[in-house]
């Protein structure tokens, strides 16, 4: 007998990995960074299935968060680092999954990464000091173009124009109402505002 654990990430992890250390068992054990690898060592043929079955499991349990509240938990800068495959990993499912749940609550990994770069974005531009190139580079994006426009894309307006409206509505004072939140709110669909 055989058993493959998969480390999660963070302290869980850490006591996972030290798990065996401490009790010795009698059987092989090897510990996996995912189900993936896991079910490879293990020699199962049919990890796919099994990956899926397993994701199924796991989501039942944690039911609390939909796909995309867990995602944008794993969306925080910087982002350009976080990737489809590393937040997969983080989320404790596949690509695949996580793509096929995106869609099914009509959203896409690219929407939401394009809409957690726009909110980090809209709190940068409050800073008068930073450039709009230092603010698109800051977020991920891969030029000050490609930055421009996917905040209009997301806003409707230009990052110039958003900042200089914020900015007013500050500079008029506490009759500008919440002119101090963050404006808009994002539902992570390509050229979507939220209510």
């Amino acid at each position: 007998m055989c058993q493959a654990r998969v480390r999660p990430n963070g302290l869980p992890g850490a006591i996972v990995a030290g798990f065996d250390k401490v009790v010795r068992p009698a059987h092989p054990v090897a510990v996996h960074e995912s189900p993936g690898e896991a079910l490879a060592w293990l020699g199962r043929s049919d990890r796919a299935d099994l990956i899926e079955e397993l994701e199924e499991i796991v989501a039942a349990a944690m039911g609390e968060l939909n796909c995309v509240q867990r995602l944008r938990r794993v969306l925080v800068p910087p982002l350009s680092e976080v990737t489809l495959e590393s937040a997969a990993r983080q989320l404790g499912l596949s690509t695949r999954t996580l793509q096929r749940r995106l869609r099914d609550e009509g959203t896409s990994f690219q929407a939401e990464h394009a809409a957690a770069q726009v909110r980090a974005a809209q709190v940068l531009l409050r800073d008068p000091s930073l450039t709009l190139t230092t603010i698109a580079l800051e977020v991920g994006a891969s030029s000050l173009a490609n930055f421009s426009t996917m905040f209009r894309r997301h806003t409707g307006e230009a990052p110039s124009e958003w900042r200089r409206r914020v900015r007013g509505a500050a500079d008029a004072g506490p009759r500008a109402g919440a002119a101090g939140a963050i404006e808009g709110s994002f539902d992570g669909r390509a050229g979507g505002r939220g209510a």
